[in-house]
């Protein structure tokens, strides 16, 4: 999940939530990780002592979606299209009407 996500979730800003939970820029948190955060009114309980003790924060870094170079139908065909044209000049362009029989 995103900083930016989890941050607007618990009412903080992202760059508060980055620098207490030491987040690095472009990193995501994953699933499972503790992260501190403020207490609310809704929430005023400590955590457990096993997540105090047992806490982690698991970052992976942010999946950027990079563009191949010359996208589909960039490249030029090989040749320059003259088979197509032979054989439709040879007659042999009618359609296959075959049907095999079961």
């Amino acid at each position: 999940m995103k900083p930016a996500e989890v941050a607007k979730r618990v009412g903080m800003s992202e760059a508060d939530l980055r620098a207490v939970n030491n987040i690095p820029a472009k990193m995501i948190i994953k699933a499972g990780s503790a992260l501190l955060i403020p207490r609310t009114m809704r929430v005023v309980d400590d955590v457990t002592a096993r997540v105090a003790d047992n806490g982690k924060l698991d970052l992976s870094p942010e999946a950027i979606a990079k563009r191949k170079k010359g996208g589909k139908g960039s490249k030029k065909a090989k040749g320059d299209g003259s088979s197509k044209q032979a054989s439709k000049k040879s007659g042999n362009d009618k359609p296959d009407l075959s049907v095999a029989k079961r």
